[in-house]
């Protein structure tokens, strides 16, 4: 068994192909990657525009499934902030 080299501290390994290519993302960075264990060499996977991409698989082509967001997702914190501002306007209108 040989131990990966993977630059980031959680991480998630999701397909591998035929030619030992494994892809994954790092856990906290919404960083996709591709690791060649036959190359020992590591390449980042970005798609234009995206804040994040998960890559899930890789079949023997080199062809990658997976999804990303042009969006970031909104902090709950933010979320409850508008819900609280919304019910505070309803209860002044009604006043």
């Amino acid at each position: 068994m040989t131990p990966l080299t993977i630059p980031c501290a959680v991480y998630g390994l999701f397909g591998i192909n035929s030619h030992d290519e494994i892809v994954g993302g790092c856990g906290a960075t919404g960083l996709a990657f591709e690791f060649n264990y036959a190359t020992n060499q590591y390449t980042t996977i970005t798609v234009p525009g995206s804040v994040d991409t998960l890559v899930l698989g890789i079949n023997d082509n080199n062809q990658l499934v997976g999804f990303y967001d042009t969006v970031p997702e909104p902090v709950p914190i933010t979320l409850l902030g508008i819900g609280l501002s919304g019910l505070v306007f309803a209860r002044i209108r009604r006043g």
